[in-house]
């Protein structure tokens, strides 16, 4: 079942020094009214939309949380609405044209 998340942020955990593919990422926001963060992203399944580790399937829908986007600006990361997770080896795009 796919579940909604508004007012959405995307999370990072690990070390500064890690290498980017090696760090979990996590969604965060309004699910069903309730603040959440979900377990880490495993897969892209297709444009803003994400897999979890514990198999639950989150579509981001509408803008992103305004303290994200202050947090990207600030620290100069670039925030990409239409794919804001890509995982190594994967691509939202390809799979949803049915590429790779």
């Amino acid at each position: 079942m796919e579940r909604t998340l508004t007012n959405w942020a995307i999370r990072s955990e690990g070390d500064p020094y890690m290498a980017p593919e090696r760090r979990r990422i996590y969604l965060s926001g309004f699910c069903n009214g309730s603040r959440i963060t979900t377990s880490h992203v495993v897969e892209v399944v297709a444009p803003r939309v994400y897999r979890t580790r514990s198999g639950s399937v989150y579509r981001l829908v509408g803008d992103p949380d305004p303290g994200y986007v202050a947090f990207c600006a600030e620290n100069e990361i670039a925030l990409d609405l239409v794919e804001p997770i890509r995982l190594k080896g994967q691509r939202a795009t390809a799979q949803a044209e049915g590429g790779a």
